[in-house]
């Protein structure tokens, strides 16, 4: 007897194999696409603090309130208006739009290094609620604990170490 075809069972076999290594692939491609939503997040919030002490740089009024005050605070929206941050910007993870009430703290603070205690310019990303977004790298929060007192209670709100990402 001579055999054409396949069984019914070798084909269930196949077709089982098949889907394994499909969903394998499925699950190490979605993982790989989630590490690199995460770095182009960090990225994004990096490059929008970096601009915000370009604009600092480049405008008087705020170097000055800079000056005087050791910080300056400001919101996406004035570096949108200027066309330092692009309008659109949202989260790379949630996909939520990042809301352009959102503020830069721009801030000096002393860090100790092994020569001694030297004093730094450094930023931090908060939401419009202070809640910490990114560190000045754009990665997990603790830039509120190097923030002075009198800046991390800036209008009544505290700038709060709560990363919500």
């Amino acid at each position: 007897m001579s055999k054409k075809g396949f069984t019914l069972i070798e084909l269930l076999v196949v077709i089982s194999i098949v889907a394994i290594a499909s969903v394998g692939s499925i699950m190490v491609f979605d993982k790989s696409n989630t590490d690199s939503n995460r770095k182009e997040l960090v990225n994004k919030f990096a490059r929008i603090q970096r601009a915000g002490l370009i604009y600092l740089d480049l405008n008087d009024s705020w170097r000055k309130q800079f000056n005087n005050k050791g910080y300056v605070q400001m919101k996406l929206f004035e570096l949108q208006n200027e066309n330092f941050i692009e309008t659109d910007l949202y989260n790379d993870v949630t996909f939520d739009d990042i809301d352009n009430n959102s503020m830069i703290i721009i801030y000096s603070t002393n860090i100790s290094t092994d020569s001694g205690n030297r004093e730094i310019v450094d930023t931090c990303l908060v939401d419009e609620n202070f809640y910490c977004l990114a560190n000045s790298n754009g990665g997990d929060c603790n830039c509120c604990q190097y923030l002075s007192a009198s800046v991390k209670t800036i209008n009544g709100n505290n700038c709060l170490n709560w990363y919500r990402r």
